[in-house]
């Protein structure tokens, strides 16, 4: 006689001998699953062109293939990676991006078509360069030195008005004075909230108390913050 497996549909041939000694339970050589034999006993075998036929609906009905589906999930994660590394760009690199002259139009042209899009003011302290500068005493106080500085901002575009740190220094490198002057502190009155425009320069003529007698013979650095 012959069994077929109701799992696989594997197809066995069984004596009567082992089917008794089994108590009408075998166990599928293919997938191991345990099943009454008499229950799926198969009267004869199928010939070449039923085989064929099941082949044929069996392959129609195939689940299809997972590398589909892989590809997605895989398509998925390089995505998630790039978002995950531009987003890490934008921390690290956004002063970069906001600064770049190609790309600073574009992204205000992109912003303003975004209500609640608010981009910082584009922001480079490094094109701050120092034109001119003279220490000397004052025109008429004795215990007052004079500043004169002419100050430019090299980059292409506007930005807003640098803090600017004067630091003044004895013949030993000793730290004398440190003057942080803000823009409301150099500036006109209603210009401290407005912008330094590209290629400008301000003249600035600053006033210092000296802390020691001719302190605008002592060396000085300036900073712009």
């Amino acid at each position: 006689m012959y069994t077929q497996c109701p799992n696989c549909e594997a197809i066995f041939r069984l004596q009567h001998a082992h089917l008794r000694a089994a108590g009408g339970h075998v166990r599928c050589s293919q997938c191991q699953h345990t099943f009454n034999a008499a229950k799926q006993r198969v009267e004869k075998l199928p010939d070449e062109d039923e085989l064929h036929a099941a082949e044929a609906a069996l392959a129609q009905n195939k689940p299809k293939s997972t590398h589909t589906g892989s590809f997605f999930k895989f398509l998925l994660a390089l995505l998630l990676a790039l978002l995950l590394l531009a987003q890490y760009y934008w921390y690290t690199q956004a002063d970069n991006v906001l600064q770049h002259q190609e790309l600073r139009p574009w992204l205000d042209k992109g912003c303003a078509y975004i209500p609640v899009c608010r981009l910082p003011m584009t922001r480079n302290i490094k094109a701050f360069h120092t034109e001119k500068h003279d220490f000397a005493a004052h025109e008429s106080q004795t215990d007052v030195s004079t500043l004169h500085l002419v100050f430019s901002n090299q980059a292409t575009f506007p930005q807003a008005y640098p803090r600017i740190d004067i630091q003044i220094e004895d013949r030993n490198q000793q730290v004398l004075a440190v003057r942080h002057l803000m823009p409301r502190d150099y500036l006109p009155d209603g210009l401290e909230f407005g912008q330094m425009q590209a290629s400008e320069q301000r003249h600035l003529k600053l006033d210092f108390n000296n802390i020691v007698p001719k302190m605008h013979s002592f060396a000085y650095h300036i900073d712009y913050q």
